[in-house]
């Protein structure tokens, strides 16, 4: 070989090794995170906005479609059968407990008090007959066993009075049927001259003075609740506080869903039968270690952040739980001690020189 050409290849083979040196010495290092800075090479310090985590609560909430109910109403169904001689009431009227609202006609009534007339006559009777014999026993005109007699007439025809008073006063408890609690007429399915059973109801009664919304919600959410948790529902924009009450064992029907009910305060506004929208707690999760979720990055799927390493950035992968649109639940990888960059910048990379943003 020449000596020129043998120059030319020796400086090839050294540009060769020249590049390779250089490709190395800039080859990416430190994962996720980026680059870490070259020994050497011009430090550049980036301000970002840092914090601590804190020790906070998380509850996540659900948006549920729930019907306002009276906690308290009743049907009210007639204790005998007959027909309706008088309505004394209509739908949305307030009555008090024990008001007559419909009179039946029945026959058996007229006979019962005619009963009570007959029995008081034979009272009176027999009363005035022990007042002769006494005055006759008195003057030795009748003997001691005709005033017994006569006592005894007037004991049992007081017991005849007393037990037809008391078939009347049933009968009468038939005929008219009263309120069984005071509250407002919800519904009346009954007219004048109608032929009632006491298998149909004639109206319902609700206490409106204290209404409940029920709701049905799925096995999850149920286990999340418990009874005394509070829950707030809205109607035509007004918020309403309720408070839970019942919380159902099993599903209410084929749909796997469990009925829950709530009393609401202050909700004698709201009309028996509206919808109103609940917003529940699905889940929680007390005094928990918490950062901004903005602060979280992620890596094929796992969870990282940049803390504040005596300034420098360093990348910590964490373990994390439940987050709402603020706030995320750090399981581990963190402690309160630890300070978390919490703002982004394309600058920003493992290892990247970092002070706290005033």
């Amino acid at each position: 070989m020449n000596r020129p050409l043998q120059k030319k290849v020796c400086l090839a083979c050294a540009l060769v090794i020249l590049s390779g040196t250089l490709t190395a010495c800039g080859a990416p290092s430190g994962g996720p995170g980026g680059d870490t800075p070259t020994a050497g090479a011009e430090t550049t310090v980036v301000s970002l906005a840092m914090a601590y985590p804190q020790r906070q609560t998380i509850a996540l909430t659900s948006e549920i479609i729930g019907t306002v109910k009276p906690k308290n109403q009743s049907e009210v169904l007639p204790k005998a059968s007959g027909e309706v001689l008088a309505v004394h009431f209509q739908a949305g009227d307030r009555v008090s407990a024990g008001q007559v609202l419909v009179t039946l006609d029945s026959d058996s009534l007229v006979s019962a008090r005619i009963n009570v007339d007959n029995a008081q006559i034979q009272l009176d009777t027999a009363q005035k007959n022990l007042e002769r014999i006494q005055v006759l026993y008195t003057n030795g005109a009748e003997s001691e066993q005709s005033l017994e007699q006569a006592q005894q007439s007037v004991s049992t025809a007081q017991l005849q009075l007393e037990s037809a008073q008391d078939s009347y006063s049933n009968l009468e408890k038939n005929v008219n049927i009263t309120a069984p609690l005071s509250g407002v007429i919800e519904s009346r399915s009954v007219e004048v001259h109608d032929n009632v059973s006491p298998q149909s109801a004639i109206c319902t009664i609700a206490q409106k003075d204290t209404m409940q919304v029920v709701f049905q919600v799925s096995e999850r959410i149920k286990n999340t609740l418990q009874l005394g948790d509070t829950i707030t529902l809205t109607k035509n924009g007004t918020d309403y506080s309720g408070t839970i009450t019942e919380i159902a064992d099993k599903t209410s029907d084929n749909s796997g869903l469990f009925e829950i009910k709530a009393d609401i305060a202050k909700g004698a506004e709201l009309s028996s039968g509206s919808k109103v929208a609940l917003s529940l707690i699905t889940d929680r999760a007390d005094n928990v270690l918490t950062i901004p979720v903005d602060a979280v990055y992620y890596d094929d799927g796992k969870p990282y952040v940049f803390i504040n390493n005596n300034g420098i950035a360093e990348l910590r992968y964490i373990e994390t739980g439940i987050y709402d649109d603020q706030l995320m639940q750090v399981i581990s990888g963190l402690e309160e001690t630890t300070e978390v960059i919490t703002s982004w910048s394309s600058k920003l990379t493992n290892g990247t020189a970092v002070t706290k943003a005033e």
